[in-house]
């Protein structure tokens, strides 16, 4: 059976590929996943040719998804940092505090039934889940 993976960037922090052994410019975060299509276990990181073996693909193939992954993260980390600094500062103040920010200075709406709390919460949370996934 075939690995299968899921390309979640690519970076330099790492000179070697964990498939082969070589010594590489750049490696492709790869995410493992299970028979059913899920992330599971840690991020492994290869080669572009390994990258490319492991996923049946041609090298030209992998760099661009793994680019345009690396770009799609870079904005991910962007926007959490943008929710830390407007909401952290009134994470643990009142309500009027937490809609004055939500709605009013960052032009938001609720939905009907939402908590403004919650919501904040949430976005918090997200927030930190998506700067503490490091690879």
């Amino acid at each position: 059976m075939t690995a299968k993976f899921t390309i979640k960037g690519i970076t330099d922090a790492t000179d070697t590929c964990e498939c082969c052994g070589t010594r590489i410019k750049r490696a492709v975060a790869l995410m493992p996943l299970d028979v059913d299509g899920n992330e599971f276990g840690e991020v492994t990181f290869y080669g572009t040719t390994c990258a490319g073996k492991a996923l049946g693909r041609k090298t030209a193939w992998i760099t661009n998804q793994a680019t345009a992954a690396q770009r799609e993260r870079e904005a991910e980390v962007e926007r959490a940092r943008e929710w830390l600094a407007a909401y952290g500062p009134v994470e643990f103040g009142s309500t009027s505090e937490k809609r004055r920010v939500f709605c009013t200075e960052r032009g938001n709406t609720l939905r009907e039934g939402e908590s403004v709390s919650r919501v904040v919460a949430g976005l918090l949370a997200t927030a930190r889940l998506t700067l503490a996934a490091a690879y």
